[in-house]
C-alpha cells in the first residue's frame, strides 16, 4: 500500500514539474500570442457587431457567406504554404533558411494567382445565375483583396514560426487599427455594407502586409530553382494535411451556405452572431496554438516520441481548463450578451443555440494538440480520414435536421462533429506515441535521424 502511495506521489510530482517546465518555456510566447489573437479575434468580433447593428441581420449574413470563404483560402494558404515552413524551418541555417523562405513567399504567390482565378470564375457563375443578388459581386471583391489577406495571414504564421510575437502582434495590430477606423468611418457617414466592409478590410491588409515586407524583406532569399523542388517537397510532406484541413474548412463554410439556403439569410446572420459570441474564446485558444505547434515541432526535433507526448498532454491539459471555463461563464450569460450587444427582437431567444454552440468549442478544442503533435510526427493522413469522417457526421445532422430546427440543428452538427474528431485524433496520437515509445531504443534513434535527414 506504501509502495503504490509513494508510486502515485512520484507520478504526481513529476506531472506537476513537467507542467511548470512546460508553462514557465512557453509563459512569454504564449502571453505575447494571446494579446495577439486578442487583437485578431476583437477586430473580427467588432466587425460582426457593427454590420449585425448597423446594416441588419440580412447584410450580416451575407458578410459570414464571403468571410467562410476568405477563411477556407486562408487555411488552405496556411497547410499548403505555412506549415510546411513551420515544420522544416528549424532544419536550416543562414542563408539556407533564406534561400527556404523565399521558396515559400513564392509558393505564396503562386498561390494567390490560382485563388484569385478561381473566385472570379465563381463570381461569373453567380452573376449569371443570381442575378438580382449581390453575391457575384461579393465574390469578385473578394478575388480583388485576395492577395493582400494571403499575404497578412502569411506574414503572421511566419513571424509565428520563428517565434517572433512582437512582429505578428505589430501586423496584425496595424490591420485593425485601420480595418476598424474605416468600418466606422461607414457607418458614421450610412454606408456600412457587407460590399464596402470587404473593400474596407482589403485596404487594412494592404497596409499592414506592405509594411510587414518592407521590414522583414532582409529574412528572404528567392532561389528560383529551388522554388519548385521546395514545392514538391512540402506538397508530399503536407498533402494529407492539406485535405484535412481543407475538409474541415469547406465543412465550416458549407455550414453557413445550406443554412442560407434552407433558411435564409436572417438565419445565417443570427447564427453568425451566435458564433461571434462563443468566438470569444479564439484569443485564448488560437493563442495558444500559434505557441503549441512550433513548440510541438522543436519538441520532437530535440526529444522524439517522449517529449512530444508531454507537451500535447500539457497543451491538452491547458486547454481543457480554459475552455471550462468560458463554456460555464456562455452558459450562465451569453443569451444576455448577445440580446445587449446586437439590437433587434431577431437576435432574442437564442439561449440554447448559444450553449451549444459553446460546448462544441470546448470539445473542439480539445482536437488542437493531438492533431499538432500528428502532424510533426508526419501522420497528417490520419488526420484527414478523421476530418472526413467529421465532416459526413456534421453533413448528416444538418441535412436530417435543418428542415425543422434551422440554425439549431447547425449548432448540434458542430458539437456532434467535435466529439468524433476530439475523442479518434487523441486515441490516435496516444496510439501512436505509445507504439513508438515501445520500439527498442536503436530503431527510435534510426527513425529520429531518418527524420532529420528527411
Amino acid at each position: 500500500m506504501s509502495n503504490s502511495a509513494a508510486l502515485l506521489t512520484s507520478l504526481i510530482e513529476k506531472f506537476s514539474l513537467a507542467y511548470r517546465m512546460f508553462c514557465s518555456r512557453t509563459a512569454r510566447h504564449a502571453s505575447l500570442a494571446l494579446f495577439d489573437q486578442c487583437i485578431v479575434s476583437g477586430s473580427r468580433f467588432v466587425t460582426t457587431v457593427l454590420i449585425g447593428r448597423v446594416a441588419g441581420a440580412e447584410q450580416l449574413g451575407e458578410f459570414a457567406l464571403a468571410f467562410s470563404l476568405a477563411l477556407m483560402i486562408a487555411i488552405a494558404q496556411e497547410t499548403l504554404v505555412s506549415t510546411p515552413y513551420t515544420l522544416f524551418c528549424n532544419r536550416y541555417e543562414g542563408k539556407a533558411r533564406a534561400e527556404f523562405a523565399g521558396s515559400v513567399l513564392a509558393h505564396c504567390g503562386g498561390l494567390t494567382l490560382l485563388v484569385m482565378a478561381g473566385l472570379a470564375l465563381f463570381s461569373l457563375f453567380l452573376s449569371y445565375y443570381s442575378p438580382s443578388s449581390d453575391f457575384g459581386q461579393l465574390i469578385l471583391i473578394l478575388a480583388t483583396i485576395t492577395p493582400f489577406l494571403l499575404l497578412r495571414e502569411f506574414a503572421r504564421r511566419f513571424a509565428f514560426a520563428h517565434l517572433r510575437m512582437r512582429v505578428a502582434v505589430a501586423v496584425d495590430l496595424g490591420m485593425a487599427i485601420v480595418q476598424i477606423c474605416g468600418l466606422i468611418w461607414l457607418a458614421a457617414i450610412d454606408s456600412l455594407s457587407a460590399i464596402n466592409a470587404l473593400w474596407v478590410i482589403g485596404l487594412a491588409a494592404a497596409v499592414s502586409s506592405a509594411g510587414w515586407l518592407i521590414y522583414d524583406h532582409q529574412m528572404f532569399s528567392v532561389r528560383w530553382q529551388r522554388v519548385v523542388p521546395e514545392w514538391l517537397r512540402n506538397w508530399s510532406s503536407g498533402k494529407w494535411l492539406f485535405g484535412g484541413s481543407m475538409v474541415s474548412a469547406a465543412t465550416g463554410a458549407s455550414l453557413y451556405w445550406i443554412l442560407a439556403l434552407m433558411s435564409g439569410l436572417t438565419a445565417t446572420g443570427i447564427f453568425a452572431a451566435c458564433m461571434a459570441i462563443v468566438q470569444f474564446a479564439n484569443p485564448v485558444v488560437l493563442g495558444l496554438s500559434n505557441v503549441l505547434e512550433p513548440s510541438t515541432a522543436r519538441a520532437f526535433a530535440e526529444g522524439g516520441h517522449a517529449k512530444i507526448r508531454q507537451v500535447v498532454q500539457m497543451g491538452q491539459l491547458s486547454l481543457a481548463i480554459v475552455l471550462t471555463l468560458f463554456c460555464a461563464v456562455v452558459i450562465f450569460i451569453g443569451a444576455d450578451v448577445i440580446a445587449y450587444i446586437y439590437h433587434g427582437s431577431e437576435y432574442a431567444n437564442h439561449d440554447h443555440t448559444i450553449i451549444v454552440l459553446a460546448f462544441s468549442t470546448l470539445v473542439a478544442g480539445l482536437e488542437l494538440a493531438p492533431s499538432f503533435g500528428l502532424r510533426v510526427m508526419e501522420r497528417s493522413n490520419h488526420i484527414f480520414f478523421v476530418k472526413l469522417l467529421q465532416a459526413s457526421i456534421i453533413f448528416i445532422v444538418l441535412i436530417s435536421f435543418v428542415g425543422k430546427y434551422g440554425m439549431l440543428s447547425a449548432a448540434y452538427a458542430l458539437l456532434a462533429g467535435a466529439v468524433a474528431g476530439a475523442s479518434m485524433l487523441s486515441l490516435e496520437f496516444f496510439r501512436q506515441v505509445s507504439a513508438s515509445v515501445l520500439k527498442p531504443v536503436d530503431a527510435q534513434s534510426r527513425e529520429m535521424s531518418a527524420w532529420h535527414d528527411s
